[in-house]
Parts: C-alpha cells; sequence; structure tokens
C-alpha cells in the first residue's frame, strides 16, 4: 500500500506548479497560439486530475501506475437515501490524464458497516470514462469503508478506504438533517400496538365465553341424563313389584 501523506504532498506540489504556470500564461494572454493551447492543457489538467474534486481519498496503486480517488458520489451521504461508491482510475503521470477503462469488469467493492458487510458490483459511469459507481442505500448513520478487491489491468488490488480517515464524510443520520421533523396524531394514524392488544383481549374474552358456555351446556346434559336414568330405574321396579303380586300361588 502506498503511503497516502507522499502521494497528497506530491500532489499538492504539482497543483502549486499548475496554478503558478497559469497565472504566468495569463499575463502573456496576447501571445501566439501556442501558449493558447498550452493553457488548455493546463486548465484540462486542473478539471479532471484526481486532486481537484474534493471530499475524495486520493492514492497512487499498482508501485505508482494508477491514480485513484475514492468517495461518495453523493455528499453529504445521509441515512435512508439513495447513495453510491464512486471511484475514479487515472493512468498515473498522464497529460492529459487517461482514464482507465473496463475496470467494472475485473474489480468489485465490499462495503463494510461495523460488523455489517456485502460485497457490490461497479458499473461504468456513461460519458465518463474512468469513473465507476457501486449503488445501494446506507441505511445505517456512521462511519463506512469500502474495500476493492479484484485487479486492474492485470495489477492485484486489495485496498481499503475509510471514511474514519476524513478524506470523505461519514453517513449522517436523518434526524440530525431532517426538517421538520415528522409528527403523527393518534387521530390521523392509530397506535397498532393498540389495537393488536384490543384484538388480543376480544379473543381471550370470546375463548372464554365459548368455553364456559360448553361447560354449562355439558352440565345441563349431564343432570338430564341423569334424571332420565332415575326416573327410569324407579318405573323399572315398580314394575317389578306390581308383577310379583299379580303372579298366582302354585299348590
Amino acid at each position: 500500500m502506498t503511503n497516502r501523506r507522499k502521494v497528497d504532498m506530491g500532489a499538492l506540489v504539482d497543483e502549486m506548479s499548475a496554478v503558478a504556470a497559469f497565472a504566468s500564461n495569463s499575463i502573456a494572454m496576447a501571445q501566439p497560439d501556442s501558449n493558447d493551447r498550452s493553457q488548455q492543457a493546463l486548465f484540462s489538467s486542473l478539471l479532471f486530475s484526481p486532486t481537484a474534486s474534493p471530499m475524495r481519498d486520493r492514492r497512487t496503486l499498482a508501485n505508482g501506475e494508477l491514480d485513484v480517488a475514492v468517495g461518495w458520489d453523493i455528499e453529504p451521504p445521509i441515512e435512508g437515501q439513495r447513495n453510491a461508491v464512486s471511484l475514479r482510475v487515472m493512468r498515473a503521470h498522464s497529460n492529459p490524464p487517461q482514464p482507465i477503462e473496463g475496470v467494472d469488469l475485473t474489480l468489485r467493492v465490499r462495503v463494510h458497516q461495523g460488523t455489517d458487510m456485502r460485497e457490490f458490483p461497479l458499473r461504468a459511469v456513461h460519458g465518463q470514462p474512468g469513473e465507476y459507481v457501486a449503488d445501494f442505500i446506507p441505511t445505517r448513520a456512521g462511519n463506512y469503508h469500502f474495500t476493492f478487491v479484484g485487479t486492474i489491468e492485470a495489477h492485484s488490488i486489495d485496498e481499503v478506504f475509510d471514511s474514519a480517515d476524513g478524506a470523505f464524510g461519514i453517513v449522517r443520520s436523518i434526524a440530525e438533517v431532517g426538517f421538520p421533523p415528522p409528527v403523527i396524531g393518534l387521530s390521523e394514524a392509530p397506535s397498532p400496538s393498540r389495537e393488536t392488544c384490543f384484538s388480543a383481549d376480544r379473543t381471550r374474552v370470546l375463548a372464554v365465553t365459548g368455553v364456559s358456555m360448553g361447560i354449562v351446556a355439558y352440565l345441563i346434559l349431564l343432570t338430564r341424563y341423569r334424571a332420565h336414568l332415575k326416573k327410569k330405574r324407579t318405573a323399572t321396579a315398580e314394575s317389578e313389584v306390581d308383577h310379583g303380586k299379580s303372579a298366582p300361588l302354585r299348590s
């Protein structure tokens, strides 16, 4: 992994030299067309250099052959809002800057937040050679870090970019930046928990009532059945007594 501090200092020196050159050329604007062409080349270098965009972590990889810039596609990132990991890949020390194409076919990014991780594919940004994004929605506020794994032009890549380093923003809570705060009245949105409790209580009452009515019905039937048996036994006993009295005596 390349020393980031050295890379940033080198980029700063290059940009200061470019600004000085531009100021010098601006004084001689009336000179021939060759100076105009050099100014145009300088403008292109300032506009498309990886050091020109804000909120990016810029590094030189692959033994100094690749300049990369990593950050969020939209700053500041807000939880619950669509965003993307943004990657720009240029050939180092090229003037004008030369974008590296086809990276989306050989590289992928792993997004980490806390203990959670998910891998996303990259896609090339239409009309912007060398620019790639991995679309996703950050659903939690806090620090995120992106690990790029794969290859770029046969160079093996395994590089971590962390928002905690401060080069690009952390995801901010929607409560922190949302306005006005949402207000939901009881008349507008009944509490689901209250409805759930009421439904559960009603079900419990119906169940108890049904069981109670079943027990009462069973007791009534049992009482009637016992009374019927008692009446039948009494009638049988009386019939046997009457039959005994009416039987003739044998000599």
